[in-house]
């Protein structure tokens, strides 16, 4: 024993850690802030934890997170205020796009500061407890420690699980490089999977096949045409398993949000976007059932997801009706903002007039939001009457609440924060009325989830808002969308049709593009692999070296 605890110490010893392998290990990277936290230095790591999770989420969710990750750690008053190279307005230009990599040179800038500070970590006391630990945990035969470092937050805590869980699972059949060049870490992430020993008969088969997008293109016009008619019979089949399996599949890429899109066009255009979410409100309704409901159709799925597109195409009038008098009101009568946080606006800042103004302003948004219901469209009154009634039938008294978040969280209230991305707006606001969209979003958003007060202390101020009269408006306001039997405004079928045509286009373009992908996912579900039969019986001979020869025999 006490051999191979020297032994295991001499390999430390001689084979430190780098930043990052640091990084991409779980109880090491807990080590590794809880030494920071000593040293007040804890924000750099929770910076770079929060910008590397930034870069892996949806376009819809960056869309919110890239204003929030600004504000915590780029306001010249936050506490965790980063005084890092970089150009302010470089950056806020940056953010108000929220592409996945407007914080990778302040991230690059942050890790290069850390590294600073990693050789102190190496010879501190809280990595030789580390290290302890690991030891401990191998001479009890367990692969886990048998103690955690606990950071003292649940957030950051989240947000290292999250880091290393994707770095194991993008990297599970790579090598791991002990290069110690800091700077090269984003490079080694993203580096290409190790070739596989060619004398294997599985690599062999890989090397042979052939994309789906090569095998097409050598068909005739009579089967392409054969294969597209075979391809939208299984996209309208019933249950309509592949749709589902296409947006799980795109789930997390760029090509997620254009499937979504393009997926929404054709089954409106075909009158069978109900039934489809019918199916996959359902779906989600069965993976939640034993769980906590509070958290109920909160983060994204295919239900979620499609719904959001719904949203957006067949409810801009809706939108444009509640949101475009804000900011005529915040343009004309505020053109600096409304700020409540004294750290924010400076100790000159009237909290009191403010607060009164942001709680006027949602109050009209509100009270504009009710006397819309009559307009909404038929159509969307339906789905909304049917969602509410399968979550009801599953969850008894939570079909307002989930109404409240499509309706709120993932709809109203981002077209709030970026009234430019929901053609709202044709310039970027600047950024006090940027904040002020925060706050309004903010506020309405505590509404919808029934808090009786925030959870920000600056937003306290406001508290007044959160009262029955509001609710019971809130309460009045979804009754009435499911029970309202008018017409509404007409959604226009020519604009649709082109729409259709070209999601039509879109749909069958990522289908080739990433069948192998796709594929995998279709044969965990036996009843539509054996729907594809028709679709490989075309030209089978063509078809069959696109599939790797174990999907194959299933």
């Amino acid at each position: 024993l006490c051999f191979g605890w020297l032994a295991l110490w001499m390999e430390k010893r001689n084979s430190p850690p780098t930043l990052a392998s640091a990084l991409r290990n779980e109880g090491l990277c807990r080590a590794f802030y809880c030494f920071l936290k000593e040293t007040k230095q804890e924000k750099h790591l929770t910076f770079w934890l929060e910008a590397e999770d930034y870069r892996h989420l949806s376009n819809s969710d960056r869309e919110t997170r890239s204003v929030q990750i600004y504000e915590s750690f780029f306001s010249s008053e936050s506490p965790s205020y980063l005084n890092l190279d970089y150009e302010a307005e470089e950056l806020w230009e940056s953010v108000q796009y929220y592409s996945d990599d407007c914080f990778e040179h302040t991230q690059h800038s942050s890790l290069l500061y850390l590294s600073s500070f990693f050789e102190s970590f190496l010879e501190s006391e809280i990595y030789s407890l580390y290290i302890a630990e690991q030891t401990v945990s191998i001479r009890k035969s367990k692969l886990k420690r048998t103690k955690k470092m606990k950071t003292g937050c649940p957030q950051i805590e989240k947000l290292i699980k999250k880091t290393c869980n994707r770095y194991t699972k993008q990297n599970s059949k790579q090598q791991r490089s002990s290069s110690s060049d800091v700077s090269s870490f984003r490079a080694d992430e993203q580096m290409e999977v190790p070739k596989r020993n060619h004398s294997s008969p599985r690599s062999a088969r890989e090397m042979n096949s052939r994309s789906l997008q090569e095998v097409i293109s050598s068909f005739g016009e009579e089967q392409i045409q054969e294969l597209s008619d075979t391809f939208s019979k299984l996209l309208f089949r019933d249950p309509p398993c592949l749709v589902n399996t296409l947006i799980l599949t795109a789930s997390g890429t760029d090509d997620c949000d254009e499937l979504c899109i393009s997926l929404v066009d054709v089954f409106l255009y075909n009158r069978a976007l109900s039934p489809l979410l019918r199916f996959l409100f359902k779906s989600d309704i069965e993976q939640f059932k034993g769980r906590d409901k509070t958290v109920l159709f909160r983060t994204d799925s295919p239900a979620t997801m499609i719904m959001s597109k719904y949203l957006n195409r067949i409810a801009h009038e809706f939108l444009s009706s509640i949101i475009l008098p804000i900011t005529e009101t915040l343009q004309s009568q505020y053109p600096d903002g409304i700020e409540v946080d004294p750290s924010v606006g400076g100790p000159d800042l009237d909290v009191k007039a403010n607060v009164k103004a942001l709680i006027r302003i949602v109050t009209e948004l509100l009270d504009r939001v009710v006397q819309f219901v009559p307009r909404c469209p038929k159509a969307l009154k339906k789905d909304l009457s049917m969602i509410f009634s399968i979550v009801e039938a599953n969850f008894k008294s939570s079909g307002q609440q989930v109404l409240g978040s499509l309706l709120f969280l993932r709809f109203i209230c981002p077209a709030i924060v970026s009234p430019t991305r929901y053609n709202l707006a044709e310039e970027l606001p600047s950024r006090p009325l940027q904040r002020s969209y925060i706050l309004i979003s903010k506020l309405l958003q505590n509404l919808v989830n029934g808090v009786d007060e925030a959870n920000e202390e600056y937003m306290k101020v406001a508290n007044s808002f959160l009262n029955k009269k509001n609710r019971d408006k809130l309460h009045e306001f979804m009754l009435a969308l499911i029970q309202d039997k008018t017409e509404g405004y007409s959604v226009s079928t020519e604009n649709l049709a082109i729409a259709a045509s070209k999601g039509d286009s879109a749909i069958k373009n990522y289908f080739i593009d990433n069948f192998m992908q796709v594929w995998k996912r279709i044969i965990e579900i036996p009843e539509l692999a054996i729907d594809f039969f028709p679709f490989f019986k075309i030209g089978f001979s063509t078809v069959r070296p696109c599939l790797a020869s174990d999907s194959l025999g299933h």
